[in-house]
């Protein structure tokens, strides 16, 4: 049988989660520390009451993301800035209000380039962080499904969102 996984943080109360193939529990590992805030060193919310220009930075994102989502606007936002600069906490910032304002009107979906390079990779990973924003039997997706089925689930999902009227929030590193 499949060993448990662990998580190897301090903070964090170990969790068991018995994987069905050998590769899932490091896949998960590392989508976990990729996709994650930018590590253990980053800085918290209230980081932003002792940086004016941060937290005047993560308003204007969070009218853009507001309208985004209220107007059911196509708008796209480029974050730049070193390493440390307080980036993902002004998103990460901007997005809790937004989920905060909006609830399940909002769905984030979180991508990186170091794990989804590959489309198909990529689709399947958009569909799954969707469908957890859905009840299970809106829709259920399967990662067994191929290229074709995805394009057809996405379609569907598109037709969902659209009725349901929820925004998604793409966030790409």
């Amino acid at each position: 049988p499949p060993k448990p996984a662990r998580t190897d943080r301090a903070e964090d109360p170990p969790i068991v989660v018995v994987d069905a193939r050998p590769g899932d529990a490091a896949a998960r590992y590392l989508r976990g520390r990729l996709l994650a805030s930018s590590g253990d060193a980053a800085p918290r919310e209230t980081a932003l009451d002792f940086c004016p220009e941060l937290r005047e930075h993560q308003r204007h994102l969070a009218d853009i993301l507001t309208d985004t989502i209220t107007g059911g606007q196509n708008n796209s936002v480029l974050l730049v800035g070193a390493r440390g600069s307080g980036k993902t906490l002004v998103l990460d910032s901007a997005l809790r209000q937004l989920r905060e304002a909006h609830g399940d009107g909002v769905l984030p979906v979180r991508l990186n380039g170091m794990l989804h390079a590959d489309e198909r990779v990529a689709m399947r990973e958009i569909a799954e962080q969707l469908c957890l924003g859905f009840k299970a039997e809106e829709l259920e997706f399967s990662r067994a499904a191929g290229f074709a089925e995805n394009v057809a689930f996405m379609r569907e999902m598109l037709r969902v969102l659209e009725n349901g009227r929820r925004g998604v929030v793409f966030v790409l590193e």
